[in-house]
């Protein structure tokens, strides 16, 4: 799969958590796991953009 289209379906699902968010009070017990999920589909989106954005590296040496 594309590597953008991966990264527009895991903003998706960060925005999707949020909402869902809005809905869970602070002290209940489904409020931190949501939160997890946030930071982790977060980190891997980052992952993401950081990766697009990054030079193009030469793996093949001399074989042009």
């Amino acid at each position: 799969m594309n590597e953008s289209i991966i990264a527009i379906e895991k903003l998706r699902r960060i925005e999707e958590l949020w909402e869902k968010l809005k809905g869970i009070k602070t002290n209940a017990p489904e409020y931190a796991p949501v939160i997890k999920r946030i930071a982790a589909l977060s980190a891997e989106y980052q992952k993401l953009l950081e990766a697009a954005k990054a030079p193009e590296r030469v793996t093949n040496y001399g074989n042009q």
